[in-house]
């Protein structure tokens, strides 16, 4: 494949991104090649670095452009982690500086930012240990589009990124995580990372990484306490009382525990929960929260395709506060059918529900009203804290969930193709 349709296609793909915003979908990863994995070359075999300058006609770093000085590709190939250090390295990654010096590389939109919502933003830093200064700098800020004057930015700036290796050799590289928090403005939002050391030798980044702030653990049920460990081994049914799942207490009924027999919902994990097991099952938890503040839940839902035949019907989500009373703050019934679905099409939809807390503590519980032994499946739960109400009329910025998977699709194929 030639690298201007290389270009031209991710072009289109960014274009692609920013059609309709009429379905809201919450992706986990919200950068675009945020671990620099994507790339329209190959490095020969006797290579380790492509360097990549403001000058360069070709798209060589998709979704990002470097946009003063130059930086360097490099091969995780050749700076290896040590064994203490995070080892989640992809193929590559980026080296900051250049023999031309530092450089600024600057990214595509993030995908589905939201108005009011609290994002995670984080990224996988290390200190070149070839040379230069001993403690190299970066800076990292955020671009958000104006309303009116959409023409213009503003810019948000994190702390700046301080780091070095207490080694000299590229086989040990000492990889540490920054973590930052923002508020989405519902508008375009782009990263831009500058070197800010001087010389040849600066920052190594990787796994540039944004998503919404989810306080509720264990929402894909894939953690269980420790008397829970044989039972998923040799079962999947739970009986009430139980708090097998961690975090979650099934109150009555029971429930299936759900592991790689099934589609993968938005999150990817292969685990889910059928709230239907020998009998309809009711499955709670709690949740800190701030008075007054507003809250908002995603979950994932289908109806379980194993079944054999029709399950049809409704299960309810009620958020209740702390008070005496425990009075219920808000319900959604959702409605889910397998009519037409397999187990490799299991019809995974997303639901979202919004409130605004009465107490320090919130409960939330699901609770099946479908009769039999297959019902709702439930997967990808996630409690997000806004500092405005959301509305998905109003506030998204984001894509279709066709698109996320149309992208990703010809992200992987135009991958493939430049191999």
């Amino acid at each position: 494949m030639s690298q201007r349709f290389q270009g031209l296609l991710w072009k289109f793909i960014l274009i692609f991104v920013h059609m309709g915003v009429t379905t809201l979908c919450v992706p986990n990863e919200l950068v675009l090649n945020g671990g620099f994995d994507s790339q329209v070359f190959v490095l020969a075999a006797n290579e380790t670095e492509m360097l990549i300058g403001k000058s360069n006609k070709k798209v060589a770093i998709p979704f990002w452009k470097v946009t003063n000085g130059s930086v360097q590709v490099a091969s995780s190939k050749y700076f290896l982690p040590d064994s203490l250090s995070w080892n989640g390295v992809g193929n590559y990654c980026m080296h900051m500086n250049s023999e031309k010096g530092p450089g600024t590389i600057y990214s595509a939109p993030l995908i589905g930012q939201i108005a009011g919502a609290v994002y995670n933003f984080s990224i996988n830093v290390a200190g070149s240990p070839e040379g230069g200064e001993l403690y190299k700098k970066m800076q990292i800020t955020l671009f958000f589009r104006r309303k009116w004057f959409f023409w213009l930015f503003v810019e948000f700036k994190f702390p700046q990124c301080n780091a070095s290796n207490p080694y000299n050799s590229h086989a040990k590289i000492a990889w540490t995580t920054k973590l930052y928090t923002y508020v989405g403005t519902g508008r375009e939002t782009r990263i831009m990372i500058t070197s800010k050391s001087s010389g040849s030798y600066g920052f190594l980044i990787d796994n540039v990484h944004v998503s919404l702030y989810n306080i509720l653990d264990n929402g894909s049920f894939e953690q269980f306490t420790n008397e829970a460990t044989s039972l998923f081994l040799d079962s999947d049914l739970v009986n009430s009382p139980s708090w097998k799942i961690r975090k979650w207490f099934l109150e009555s009924g029971s429930v299936k525990y759900i592991r790689g027999r099934l589609e993968p919902s938005t999150d990817q994990s292969g685990s889910a929960v059928d709230l239907n097991g020998d009998s309809p099952g009711l499955l709670s938890r709690n949740v800190s929260t701030i008075d007054k503040k507003y809250y908002y839940i995603s979950f994932d839902h289908a109806a379980n395709p194993e079944a054999g035949k029709l399950v049809k019907g409704y299960f309810s989500l009620t958020v209740y506060s702390q008070n005496d009373d425990k009075s219920s703050i808000i319900t959604k019934w959702v409605w889910v059918t397998n009519k037409g679905r397999t187990k490799s099409m299991v019809g995974w939809k997303t639901s979202t529900i919004g409130f605004y807390a009465k107490s320090n503590i919130t409960y939330i519980k699901f609770q099946s009203t479908i009769k039999g032994t297959f019902g709702p499946l439930l997967d990808n739960v996630q409690m997000y804290q806004y500092t405005t109400p959301f509305s998905a009329a109003t506030n998204v910025a984001g894509v279709k969930c066709p698109q996320i998977a149309c992208l990703l699709l010809v992200a992987i194929l135009l991958r493939e193709m430049s191999c």
